[in-house]
This record gives structure tokens, C-alpha cells and sequence, in this order.
């Protein structure tokens, strides 16, 4: 190795060490604790407790249409809950998984640039329009009428009951709201739909987190934390009233069923971490450039808009500085240019087969030539920065459950040996090695080993669709009838319960996203494919759980932009199903 690059690696270790010791982890995880105690009883922005008192039990039945809006795409689809019915191992031609999505579509691209222009009573009938494609297949195949609709909303409002929120600024384009501030979205959907002469009703709003949270659960009951780890990061938990102060409670009182226990609660916990996570001069002058900085410190830490930038300040810096590059894109002097899945092609890449000139590791980089030291230290570069990402991201999420667990420990499904966390987003789904990485700190958090029986395991599951599974799921808890809840002993998963893992990769259960994340000269992968077909289950065993958490996604998507495209419905039905008696067989 080069003197350069031996400089270039102190630097980095200095700056981004890979190695924080585990008491300097558990340090931090300490301080954010106590960070998450002061938000709930202080903030008025953040642990924004929700109007969702009620969990799934995973026996809820019925088909609900649920609609997902976000920054680029409309999705709606007709979901169909099958519930726990106790089936054997072997499933009939006539049986579903417990989530399945019969129908979806989605719309996109100019589509959806034509609605950010839109305002007012425009706006609202153009969605009801879409939404009415699937209340007519609904119809015409199901004969279902009187439909109920579970919305997963991706812009602020300000909750006042499950199924309405006063419009708050949307942001990403949308105008719509600028005129509207203040009024109920609700009553904006339902006189839509009495213009069309639709029977259906809006019977919940939900957040892409508390989305996670309640689809998760559904298969999962020991769920209480859910993770969106994409363009940016938030988490939801679910708490006990009694951790909640009054100031927070009044908001929700009257919405409140007698009895409840527990509330679904919004951390925004990209607001957490100022003064407590260490940072570098590159982050601080990121969080100045910011519109309110200081305002979403971890975000600008993890966040899939900001680990590329973050980068391409130390490239710039090492640059004028040590004159290490010889020559980069022109480009990557702008703000934003080094996008993170750029930053995910590079540190893919094999050492014997990286290309000679920048333009082959992404198309919209100049054709510069790119030695090999230079290759080198752009990978090691991202190495240091995605795997803080990495180890920040797992510190949060341990300190997010021992912050539950401090005052819950009465309440079902805490303190169990396995405590899963459902996540989503393209960060975490999609950049080679991170959910590995994220879960390794977890494991070192808790201090959990391969055939460990007694410690506790901190464990991320993926949630595949959770934006529309989650806000039928919303619908269908909050109106089903009461059931018994999952307890302590009917829902945990005990460590013995997997299976041993030596190496550094841990063991998560199925579904996980696609091993297909690189390919030869980083030409992009395509989306997930589209289907109109649902093929039959026939006599399907369970397979063996997986012993290793699975490969990301392809990694040349674009981590700045969430995306939803059309799944394909027989991997959600295979997906769901393998998770749901992976689920059900270690409960028995």
C-alpha cells in the first residue's frame, strides 16, 4: 500500500472509525435513550403519539382497498387479510397467505408531475379517479360494495382522529395543500368520492412508519418498533399510556378506546442525535448548508439523500488538500452530485475489475480517466462513510427498544428473547452490506452470539409492501372485533428457535430483498417486474429458515428518490406466506 493511501486510511479510521468499541456503542445508545425520554416529555415535534391504540392481532379477515401517495409515485391497490386459520403445513389449492394484494396499480412519472400542478377539488378527484379503477375490480370480480380504504400518506398532517388530519405544506412539488392549510383531509376525499358516486370511506391515515409497524405485525405480533431506513429515516414504536405525559394524552383522549394499553407513537427519529453522535467537519458543513440546521442530525447522517454527499465533501476536501485524486467528475464539485448509489456501485465493485474510467462505474459521471489508486481510495472512502451509517443506524434502534422496554415490561411482547423490527426503505433493502452491517452492531449491542438461548436478539425483518399491507391493516385492527391479544407466550421467538451462524452474517427469516444487486460494468438492474397473474400455491412445505441475512437489492437505484414500483404479485403472495409459518411454526 501507497503512503498515500496509508494516510488516507488514518484519516478515515480517524474521522469514521469502523471499530467503536462496544461500551463506546452502548455509551452512545445510553444518551439517546435519555434523548428519546426528554423528546417524549418535551418536544412538541417529535414522539408524536398517534390515534392507533390497537395492534393487529393477526386475526383479522375481510378485503380492503389501500391507497399509498408519495413524493413520485400513487399506488392503490385491493388487499385481501386471511387471518391466522390455524392451517397446517400443507396448503390447499383454495387457501391464501394472510396478506395479499389481488390488485394493484400504480401511476408515475408525468402522471404524477401532472397532480403536484393540480389544486383544490382537481386534486382530489384526479386520486378518486384512480382509486375508483379498483373499486370497479373490487366489484366486477369480488362483488364488493361499501368498500373501506386505508390511506399511507408520506407529507405532514396533523392527526385528529385514525381516519382524519388537518392538511398541513406537502412539500416535493405538491401544491395542493398551499390553499388548503388547516382543513380535514378526510372531508376532501369523501366529497370526491360523492362526486364520483363511489361507495367507499376513508376509515384510516397512516404514515409510512406506523405503515411498517402495523403490516409487520400483522405476521409478526411480537413487532413494536418498525424502521424506514430510505431518502431519509423514521421509526415508530409502540408505547404504554402510562409512558406518555398528559400534555401528549389530551391530544388524543377522545379518540381513545376504554381499555387501551398502548399507542402507536411517531419518533421522527431523524430530529435525534445533535451532540451525541460524534461527527466530522464534512457533516457539520453539510448541516450548515441545511434550510434549519440542526434540525434532522441523524437523517443527515444515514439518510440515503445525504451518505453521497457526505462523501463527495471528503473527496473534494482530500483533493485540495493531498492532491489524492488525479481526477474526478467535474461534477462532484456540485452539492448533491455524488449520488449514494453511485457510492454503492464503488464500494461493490471487485478490486481486480474496476473500471478504467469513471462513466463505467455510473452513466451520468464524465468520462474521466480513473487509476487504480484513485479507485481505491474512492471505495475506501465509501466503505468508512456507509458503515457509520450502519453503526449509527443499529445504535438508534437499540436505544429506541431499551427506551420501550424501561417502563413496559408488563406489556405483551417485551422482554422476549427475539424482538423483531420491521423495516423498509431503499437504503436499507438495497446498499451491498448494510443490512448486515446494521445487524452485526445490533448483535455486539446486545451482546446475542450464534446457539445463544438467554440474550436477548434485536432483530430486523423485512416488510416487504408495508405501505399498503400497513394502512389496510389500520383499517381492519381498528374495526375488527376484539380478540385476545398475542402474549408473551404465544408470540415469542426464541433464539433456539434459529439457526447457528458463525460468521459475521447473521440469521434474519424470510422474506428478504433480492440477491440481484450488481452486475458486469454496472449497467442498472430493472425494477421489480410487473404481473397481472396470480398463479396457484399448491402443497407448498416450509422450507428451512435461511442462516444468513440476505444480499440487498440491486445496488444502482437511485436512493434519493423513493420509488414504489408494481410488485410482482406472486412474490408477495410467496414472500408473505414463507414469513407468516415461519412466524407460526416457532410460536408452536
Amino acid at each position: 500500500m501507497t503512503t498515500s493511501s496509508d494516510q488516507l486510511k488514518d484519516t478515515l479510521q480517524q474521522e469514521f472509525p469502523l471499530d467503536l468499541s462496544t461500551p463506546r456503542l452502548l455509551e452512545i445508545s445510553s444518551e439517546l435513550t435519555a434523548a428519546f425520554h426528554d423528546g417524549l416529555h418535551n418536544s412538541t415535534a417529535a414522539m408524536l403519539p398517534s390515534h392507533i391504540y390497537t395492534l393487529p392481532t393477526g386475526t383479522e379477515q375481510g378485503k380492503y382497498i389501500a391507497a399509498d401517495l408519495g413524493g413520485s409515485t400513487l399506488r392503490v391497490a385491493l388487499v385481501q387479510l386471511a387471518g391466522d386459520k390455524s392451517r397446517s403445513l400443507i396448503i390447499s389449492d383454495t387457501e391464501t397467505p394472510p396478506m395479499t394484494i389481488l390488485e394493484m396499480k400504480t401511476w408515475g412519472g408525468s402522471q404524477i408531475e401532472h397532480l403536484k400542478t393540480l389544486t383544490g377539488d382537481d386534486f382530489f378527484d384526479w386520486i378518486a379517479r384512480r382509486i375508483e379503477e379498483i373499486v370497479e375490480v373490487a366489484y366486477k370480480r369480488f362483488g364488493l360494495t361499501d368498500l373501506r380504504l386505508g390511506l399511507s400518506w408520506s407529507f405532514p398532517i396533523e392527526s385528529t382522529s385514525l381516519d382524519s388530519g388537518k392538511v398541513q405544506g406537502m412539500g416535493k412539488g405538491f401544491v395542493v395543500a398551499d390553499s388548503l392549510l388547516g382543513t380535514d383531509l378526510k372531508t376532501h376525499f369523501t366529497n370526491a368520492f360523492s362526486r364520483l358516486g363511489l361507495k367507499i370511506s376513508l376509515d384510516a391515515i397512516v404514515n409510512d412508519s406506523l405503515a411498517t409497524l402495523l403490516s409487520h405485525a400483522y405476521t409478526a405480533p411480537a413487532t413494536r418498533t418498525a424502521l424506514i431506513l430510505g431518502t431519509g429515516t423514521n421509526a415508530s414504536v409502540s408505547l404504554p399510556l402510562s409512558m406518555l405525559p398528559s400534555e401528549k394524552l389530551a391530544q388524543t383522549h377522545l379518540s381513545r378506546p376504554l381499555g387501551a394499553q398502548e399507542v402507536l407513537v411517531n419518533t421522527e427519529l431523524s430530529m435525534f442525535g445533535k451532540g451525541i453522535y460524534p461527527v466530522t467537519k464534512w457533516d457539520d458543513a453539510l448541516d450548515a448548508a441545511m434550510p434549519r440546521p440542526g434540525f434532522q442530525p441523524l437523517e443527515y447522517l444515514i439518510g440515503g439523500r445525504y451518505v453521497g454527499e457526505i462523501a463527495r465533501r471528503v473527496v473534494v476536501d482530500l483533493e485540495k488538500e493531498r492532491g489524492l485524486f488525479g481526477s474526478k467528475p467535474l461534477l462532484w464539485n456540485d452539492p448533491y452530485s455524488l449520488k449514494t448509489e453511485i457510492l454503492a456501485n464503488i464500494e461493490v465493485c471487485p478490486d481486480d475489475k474496476f473500471p478504467n474510467s469513471y462513466k463505467e462505474i455510473h452513466p451520468s459521471l464524465d468520462d474521466a480517466p480513473l487509476s487504480f489508486e484513485d479507485a481505491m481510495a474512492l471505495k475506501m472512502i465509501s466503505h468508512h462513510v456507509s458503515s457509520r451509517a450502519a453503526n449509527y443506524c443499529a445504535i438508534a434502534l437499540h436505544a429506541l427498544v431499551k427506551f420501550r422496554e424501561h417502563e413496559s415490561v408488563s406489556l405483551p411482547g417485551q422482554k422476549q428473547n427475539i424482538v423483531p423490527i420491521g423495516f423498509v426503505g431503499s437504503v436499507m433493502e438495497k446498499y451491498p452490506g448494510l443490512l448486515e452491517r446494521t445487524q452485526a452492531v445490533l448483535d455486539r449491542l446486545t451482546g446475542w452470539s450464534p446457539g445463544d438461548v438467554e440474550t436477548q436478539r434485536i432483530l430486523l425483518e423485512f416488510a416487504p409492501e408495508s405501505a399498503i399491507f400497513g394502512a389496510a391493516v389500520a383499517v381492519a385492527a381498528a374495526y375488527s372485533k376484539p380478540s385476545t391479544p398475542p402474549t408473551a407466550s404465544n408470540s415469542v421467538r426464541t433464539s433456539n428457535s434459529l439457526p447457528d451462524n458463525s460468521s459475521n452474517t447473521t440469521d434474519t427469516p424470510p422474506p428478504q430483498p433480492s440477491p440481484n444487486f450488481f452486475v458486469k460494468r454496472f449497467k442498472s438492474l430493472s425494477g421489480a417486474k410487473k404481473t397481472n397473474s396470480i398463479k396457484k400455491l399448491k402443497k407448498i412445505s416450509l422450507p428451512p429458515p435461511s442462516n444468513k441475512v440476505a444480499p440487498p437489492k440491486d445496488a444502482n437505484n437511485d436512493f434519493s428518490k423513493e420509488s414504489h414500483p408494481a410488485p410482482s404479485i406472486l412474490t408477495s403472495i410467496n414472500g408473505f406466506f414463507s414469513q407468516y409459518l415461519f412466524h407460526k411454526v416457532l410460536k408452536k
